[in-house]
């Protein structure tokens, strides 16, 4: 077991990481995993009721769908790159539901979330402030001499918007985050919480130099959802919530009685751009009878049929649709449905317990929901599909740590 826990701290501390060749190496920790599991599970030392949820089956499910979509897709090497990458999810789901139980476990988690966070501040203000970029082994020369002119800083990650996504999470995280008292004893607590704001001021930072528009609303949206997350008052903070989707509602009335409705090709072309995908999504879906075009297949389609114009763009910028349109309307509806119901059960649980996992959990799954149109494609990207299985496995499993 001590084998499995820390092969979990190294595959979730490198999936931070997107290096070159990287969903190689988690590929391999996630196969020696699942072997150590069946190994125990021969052994008798643990039950297959140890490493299964519900979550956990239905990315068993999506698996087998992908290995039966081989029969229609188009193409190979991108369905093998999503296969991948769920089955690593899957497995990840797996250990984490055996082991997150754990008190120690979880508490060492928080501490490698936190360690990335810093060595991810430390090179991004790096890149600020030298426009040097050591780390961007994705970008193209072009591209890193306009990041260069802007001090826009990338780190490990292909594009500024990936980065700006994962400052999101992180500021989201060490919000919620409450230092523990009793871990590195010698350290006074005064001076942890200290240490806590001063990289949460420094990620906020980093998220207005990235200049993603649509990061940085979310980013001031989420602190405000956190700070009514925070206090002890449930009717004041339901009251703040009702109010401020009432004023959003008016505010967007407003909008169309001024202007009346806008025309797709009035917006920006950037804007315009990703609705013309998910529209030419949502014909691929049809095409299929809903069944779905299967995994990492949305970009053959989008280069060769284009119903809308996209341009040069082959990804369809949407972490939904893009969901809808692999896996299809059936296994869309249910996982609607399985996210809104962690939302809900996660604030339930919140309100009784006021645990700072769970004010992570219902703030980060609110603010995935726009969070993840923003870049062109999270599907590949590991650290999302970590956390989204520790999102409903944290509130599945109905956990409580002591700070």
């Amino acid at each position: 077991m001590k084998v499995l826990e820390y092969l979990l701290y190294f595959t979730i501390f490198t999936g931070f990481f997107p290096t070159p060749g990287y969903l190689y190496v988690q590929l391999f920790l996630s196969f020696i995993q699942f072997l150590l599991v069946i190994y125990l599970m021969a052994k008798k030392k643990i039950s297959i009721k140890e490493v299964t949820n519900k979550y956990s089956l239905f990315l068993l499910v999506l698996l087998i769908f992908s290995m039966i979509s081989l029969l229609w897709i188009k193409d190979f090497s991108g369905w093998l790159i999503y296969s991948a990458v769920l089955f690593t999810g899957m497995i990840n789901s797996f250990v984490l539901w055996l082991l997150i139980s754990n008190k120690k476990v979880m508490n060492n988690l928080a501490k490698i979330i936190i360690l990335a966070l810093l060595m991810h501040n430390i090179v991004g203000w790096f890149e600020v402030a030298t426009g040097i970029y050591p780390f961007a082994f994705n970008i193209t020369s072009n591209n890193i001499a306009y990041n260069q002119l802007l001090r826009r800083p990338i780190t490990f990650f292909k594009n500024v918007n990936d980065f700006a996504t994962y400052l999101l999470f992180g500021l989201i995280f060490l919000i919620s985050y409450k230092p523990v008292k009793y871990s590195y004893s010698n350290i006074p607590f005064k001076l942890k919480l200290v240490s806590k704001w001063v990289l949460v001021l420094s990620t906020f930072g980093l998220i207005m130099m990235v200049g993603s528009r649509g990061i940085l609303l979310i980013s001031v949206l989420s602190i405000i959802l956190l700070s009514l997350l925070k206090i002890n008052n449930s009717m004041f903070s339901k009251k703040m919530i009702v109010i401020g989707i009432g004023f959003v509602a008016i505010a967007l009335i407003g909008l169309v009685i001024i202007n009346g409705l806008i025309s797709i090709d009035s917006l920006d072309s950037g804007d315009s751009t990703r609705i013309y995908l998910s529209l030419n999504g949502l014909e691929y879906l049809k095409n299929t009878i809903f069944i779905g075009v299967g995994p990492g297949n949305v970009s053959y389609y989008l280069e060769e049929y284009r119903y809308f114009p996209v341009g040069h763009i082959r990804t369809i910028h949407s972490w939904w649709i893009e969901f809808l349109v692999m896996y299809g309307l059936v296994f869309f509806v249910y996982y609607i449905l399985i996210y809104a119901r962690n939302i809900l059960k996660s604030y339930k649980q919140l309100k009784m317990t006021r645990n700072y996992l769970l004010i992570f959990t219902t703030a980060w799954s609110i603010a995935f929901i726009v969070a993840s149109v923003i870049s062109s494609s999270l599907y590949t990207t590991l650290w999302v599909i970590f956390i989204h299985n520790a999102m409903f496995i944290i509130v599945d499993k109905n956990i409580y740590l002591k700070s």
